[in-house]
């Protein structure tokens, strides 16, 4: 599958790159709409080496889910915020 990402510091573009497989607690999601943030210009400047793919915030479609998700569900639609909380443990309050 293709992906945008960073090929070499500095330089861009769409790259092929493994198709990924969910594990137990994962979500394969489908982007629908991107939001580049801060750590995305960082990496495209040279905070990282090549061969990364960018767009980790994004409005997606859930496609898969591991064997123990419960909470999401294929055909959703979600908000992939740049976090990726703990679904298990109870929020403090």
């Amino acid at each position: 599958m293709k992906g945008y990402g960073v090929i070499e510091p500095g330089k861009s573009g769409w790259m092929e790159t493994e198709k990924p497989v969910a594990g137990p607690m994962d979500a394969i999601c489908r982007p629908i709409a991107v939001a580049p943030c801060s750590s995305d210009i960082h990496v495209m400047h040279g905070s990282a080496i090549g061969n990364r793919i960018l767009g980790h915030e994004c409005v997606a479609e859930v496609v898969e889910v591991g064997n123990l998700v419960t909470k999401f569900k294929p055909g959703e639609i979600v908000v992939v915020p740049c976090n990726t909380p703990n679904w298990e443990e109870p929020l403090s309050r």
